[in-house]
């Protein structure tokens, strides 16, 4: 099994996706469905309605490079339409490569593509930039997964920021 968890922002959406883990050649994919669920604390972060769609992922892994893609698009399951609405439908688009250096150090570029079907105008958010990181182990066996990087969004809404700074902590589990 293959299980995979991204927090779109720290208090607005929770997403897990569940999936058979399969392997072609010596490329690694799987697919199924993700669910979002609605855990927002003000409605200026997210939507209060469920949403649900399909995933994707494909990766290949030539040491010392790791690459691939992840994709999906969650629906929601009703809510209201028009401005200020609850409704969504948002595809994102997890791009991957990374270069794994000795030491546990890393450099790479994972950049966040999303679509927002529902949004006027400008639906798309493209970044571009690089990341890096060290994956070390705390008291010698806890796997911590260290990233900072800096994307500049060469498409973006109107409204958008330029610039997206990456932090990131991650227990592995």
């Amino acid at each position: 099994m293959w299980a995979g968890r991204r927090l779109r922002s720290a208090v607005s959406q929770q997403r897990i996706t569940v999936a058979r883990r399969r392997q072609y050649a010596e490329a690694i994919y799987c697919a199924g469905p993700v669910a979002q669920i609605p855990t927002m604390s003000s409605s200026t972060l997210g939507s209060n309605v469920w949403g649900l769609g399909p995933a994707a992922v494909i990766v290949r892994m030539d040491s010392p490079w790791v690459y691939g893609v992840l994709v999906n698009n969650v629906f929601s399951l009703g809510g209201t339409t028009g401005r200020g609405g609850t409704s969504y439908s948002v595809m994102t688009i997890n791009p991957f490569v990374t270069y794994n250096l000795p030491g546990g150090w890393f450099v790479g570029s994972v950049p966040v593509v999303t679509a927002n079907w529902q949004a006027p105008g400008t639906k798309w958010t493209v970044p571009v930039g690089l990341q890096g990181g060290r994956l070390i182990k705390l008291w010698g066996k806890l796997p911590v997964n260290l990233v900072v990087g800096a994307y500049y969004n060469v498409v973006r809404p109107e409204f958008a920021g330029r610039w997206t700074l990456r932090t990131q902590v991650a227990f592995v589990f």
